[in-house]
């Protein structure tokens, strides 16, 4: 890493969880606050709430997920289960003496968060969540739900079939990371975005057949930080975190029977323009999260915490505030 990212990031350190390497940032005393980050993200995208939180009095835990950076990445599909991600978590927590944390998750880290807040309450103290809504489990399949409504292009359904996409990303990591990773996931004008469309769903279809065209929206980051994770995915490839995606009908039937009610203090950030997550989906949130705030941010795409970093950091002490004087 340069010196620059090495000022933004604490040391990296391992820890031998629940049978793989995990590579841990950590920083800061007092209450333990663990980030979980998204796909196709890493550790470095807190790279901006990590500080500002050490300096609001916060041990702050931040690793490359499983299948992840410089984290171990088994071989087997089925190693990516939540039941396997929740149980990194856990014995992350137990690793460092943790016995209550706040979990802060990003898109696929808040799934991971949210079954954290169903099946380890006691091990939380609250959760916050950036875009990723909690939403209750579903009759049927996901990956068929989403086939049929999205079809077989809908970058979800695309993903289950084992090394396709893989070839595709890591063949061109800079230019999916560039074509994925912009400000704004809705048309200019738009004032909010409403629903995710068969159009932005394609990802990969996109990807492939649109080699030429300009992506949507305004690059998110900057060289600097785009050779972050280019490097990192030159190294790792891009396997591991879909591999996260291939269990979403796994995770899905051994979540049959689960109570579907948060009971933990919850913050909620949506971002307005966000094409894939967007607001809507996070409306009813209250009727199955029992002590919930919900704030959305304007002008802000998927990707909050590297989009809106000051808003996003004041919002998270604010509310972990609130939680520490009751």
């Amino acid at each position: 890493m340069s010196d620059r990212v090495e000022a933004l990031m604490p040391p990296v350190k391992f820890c031998r969880c629940n049978g793989i390497n995990m590579a841990v940032y950590e920083a800061g005393t007092g209450p333990a606050v663990v980030l979980l980050h998204g796909w196709p993200e890493i550790a470095y995208s807190w790279r901006y709430q990590i500080q500002p939180l050490v300096a609001a009095g916060y041990r702050v835990i931040a690793p490359d997920l499983r299948g992840y950076g410089k984290t171990g990445q088994p071989d087997e599909v089925d190693a990516y289960s939540m039941k396997h991600l929740m149980g990194d978590v856990i014995a992350l927590l137990d690793a460092s003496s943790i016995d209550q944390a706040f979990v802060c998750g990003h898109d696929w880290g808040g799934l991971l968060m949210w079954q954290l807040a169903l099946f380890h309450p006691e091990r939380l103290i609250g959760v916050m969540s950036l875009n990723t809504p909690f939403i209750p489990r579903s009759k049927i399949d996901p990956v068929e739900m989403y086939r049929h409504k999205f079809g077989k292009d809908m970058y979800i359904v695309a993903m289950q079939e084992e090394g396709r996409v893989d070839r595709l990303l890591d063949n061109e990591p800079e230019r999916f990371l560039r074509s994925l990773m912009r400000r704004r996931s809705v048309p200019s004008g738009r004032k909010e975005a409403k629903a995710p469309t068969t159009d932005n769903m394609a990802l990969f279809k996109e990807f492939e057949e649109n080699r030429d065209a300009e992506p949507r929206g305004e690059l998110l980051l900057s060289q600097s930080d785009l050779d972050v994770y280019v490097r990192t995915y030159q190294h790792s490839g891009f396997t591991g975190g879909l591999n996260w995606y291939r269990n979403f009908s796994r995770n899905w039937r051994e979540t049959e029977g689960m109570e579907q009610i948060i009971k933990v203090p919850t913050l909620m950030i949506c971002g307005a323009d966000d094409g894939y997550l967007p607001p809507s989906l996070s409306e009813q949130m209250h009727q199955s999260v029992l002590n919930l705030e919900r704030h959305v941010i304007k002008d802000c795409g998927h990707w909050s915490q590297q989009e809106k970093p000051e808003i996003v950091s004041n919002l998270l002490i604010e509310w972990l505030g609130r939680q520490q004087r009751t």
